[in-house]
């Protein structure tokens, strides 16, 4: 009579197991070759169907409708399954995609850094390598900086000395060498004292509008464009070059002091006098309302000082 339970207890069990693996193979292969509709049915929906094909098995049916509903019972359990990795897999496509597209907004994104406070004087650092940098004048706010990479630049302001540090990260060298591109906006009613040293860089400052006090730039492989206006009534320009090329436009009235260690047989310096070797003036200093005073040193692979007209 033993033998006679334990056979009647277990003799469904091959069914089960059978239906189970042989419809979860199935799955799992189909899986692999088409997207599974995990929304033909809910889990909810899919458990309870098996709950009750499982509770009918156990009432007083014939073998077959037993054998039948036993079968049932491992075919939901393995969609249940299915449907599980098929909704994980879902979610972690849906996660990188979603993670893919956040870090490529990241880096389209134009972040920025402002401050609306102005100073009589302020002074702005500017350090870094691989930046392309435009510097222009803004009436409403004291200190104004655009960046397209979010990682591009570190910008810090100490209010101690109203100075600003924009120090570029040098992200370029693991992007295939291409600039961090920024742009910084200086109010037009501060006096700036700026300090730079770049490598590799391009640096364009548009000082028409702004007053500057003094310029203290070291450039490494770099192209500097600096164009000078007339509301500075003088302005102290020291540049230190290695192998950068350099253009430089002062005010048609200005007078400019050229002092330089480097011989400028080979470059343009338009209408500037040779006072004696290494120095050179233009311009009348005696009715002249802005003063220049460029002092060069090292070496430069192109040199252009002209005037604005």
């Amino acid at each position: 009579m033993n033998n006679n339970i334990t056979n009647n207890k277990y003799r469904y069990s091959p069914i089960f197991w059978g239906s189970f693996f042989i419809s979860l193979g199935i799955g799992l292969l189909l899986l692999q070759l088409i997207e599974f509709p995990i929304n033909l049915m809910s889990f909810s929906t899919a458990f309870a169907i098996t709950l009750l094909l499982l509770g009918l098995s156990f009432l007083k049916f014939s073998k077959l409708t037993k054998q039948i509903l036993i079968g049932l019972v491992g075919v939901m359990l393995s969609f249940i399954i299915i449907m599980l990795i098929s909704s994980i897999k879902f979610s972690f496509s849906t996660f990188i995609q979603k993670f893919s597209q956040e870090f490529d907004n990241k880096t389209e994104y134009e972040s920025s850094f402002s401050n609306g406070d102005t100073y009589q004087k302020s002074t702005l650092n500017l350090n870094g390598s691989l930046m392309d940098i435009d510097i222009s004048d803004i009436t409403t706010r004291g200190f104004n900086m655009n960046f397209t990479n979010y990682e591009a630049f570190k910008i810090n302001y100490d209010s101690l000395t109203y100075s600003y540090d924009v120090q570029g990260e040098s992200k370029g060298l693991s992007q295939n060498l291409s600039y961090s591109i920024g742009k910084i906006q200086l109010s037009d009613s501060t006096n700036w004292n700026i300090k730079s040293n770049i490598s590799s860089s391009k640096i364009k400052g548009d000082f028409k509008n702004i007053k500057i006090s003094s310029v203290f730039l070291t450039s490494t492989e770099s192209n500097i464009e600096f164009v000078f206006g007339t509301k500075s009534p003088q302005v102290d320009l020291l540049i230190e070059s290695e192998k950068s090329d350099l253009s430089i436009k002062v005010p048609y009235n200005a007078y400019c002091e050229l002092t330089s260690n480097i011989p400028m047989n080979d470059f343009s310096i338009e209408d500037f006098k040779q006072i004696y070797s290494g120095f050179y003036t233009l311009g009348d200093s005696t009715n002249s309302t802005a003063k220049i005073k460029i002092t060069l040193t090292g070496n430069v692979s192109d040199l252009i000082i002209s005037r604005n007209r």
